[in-house]
């Protein structure tokens, strides 16, 4: 889609970082950055302006290898003693997921934060663990089985930006795109 934008705006110069969804938020709150990719599942959502592009469904990923593997479903209980690879701390569903372990009574077995996929991919085809991911990443990551959450845990993806901060000309254009180009999917 930034290509998509580029090409219909080439004046606008559009430049991307990556943080977790929470640091971003706070640095759009700060005025920092002008708008940001979130996963928008955190509590203080209501603070910003936002439009969400998707739900995404979170599954748990193995190797062919791994005795999960062949499963259709798995709970938070079957992950008691699984070492687990989580996105960095900074990461909102992260929060989920311990907030779900925490009320089950299960202090998780987390091996690593990561915020690179392809360190996750590697840690999880050389069966050192599994890790948490959003169900239509699968497609970009062949040779990973990505099993469904059960009770499901679903996450809302969007756009944020600062509530009460008159939005520059650029700003407006890159969000009207995206919700044009994401309607008509």
């Amino acid at each position: 889609m930034l290509l998509a934008f580029q090409k219909a705006y080439p004046s606008i110069p559009v430049e991307l970082f990556e943080y977790g969804s929470i640091r971003a938020a706070n640095l759009v709150s700060e005025d920092v950055l002008d708008l940001a990719l979130v996963n928008m599942n955190f509590y203080e959502i209501d603070k910003l302006n936002c439009y969400q592009i998707l739900s995404e469904q979170i599954v748990f990923c193995v190797s062919p290898e791994h005795p999960f593997a062949k499963a259709t479903e798995i709970s938070m209980e079957m992950l008691q003693k699984e070492p687990l690879i989580m996105y960095n701390t900074d990461s909102v569903l992260n929060t989920t997921l311990y907030s779900r372990f925490e009320t089950l009574g299960i202090k998780p077995n987390v091996i690593m934060h990561a915020s690179q996929l392809y360190t996750i991919r590697s840690f999880i085809t050389q069966n050192l663990g599994g890790a948490f991911l959003y169900a239509s990443m699968m497609k970009n990551l062949p040779g990973l089985i990505g099993i469904p959450v059960t009770p499901t845990i679903r996450q809302e993806i969007g756009l944020v930006w600062k509530k009460g901060k008159y939005v520059n000309d650029s700003v407006e254009k890159y969000i009207a795109f995206t919700k044009k180009s994401f309607h008509n999917i």
